[in-house]
């Protein structure tokens, strides 16, 4: 079991070392994901009243 750790954990750090890759070629002023404004579907407007 201790020979099936040590694989793990190289594949572990090989996989962080290509995610740090890939996000070097990515330009970190362009979107991450977060939209600015109102989510998808939802109307700008006054926020919810809570009664």
């Amino acid at each position: 079991m201790a020979r099936v750790g040590h694989l793990i954990r190289r594949k572990q750090r090989e996989i962080e070392r290509i995610t740090r890759i890939l996000r070097g070629l990515f330009d970190p002023t362009l979107s991450n994901g977060v939209q600015k404004g109102p989510p998808i579907g939802v109307e700008e407007g006054p926020p919810f009243r809570i009664i």
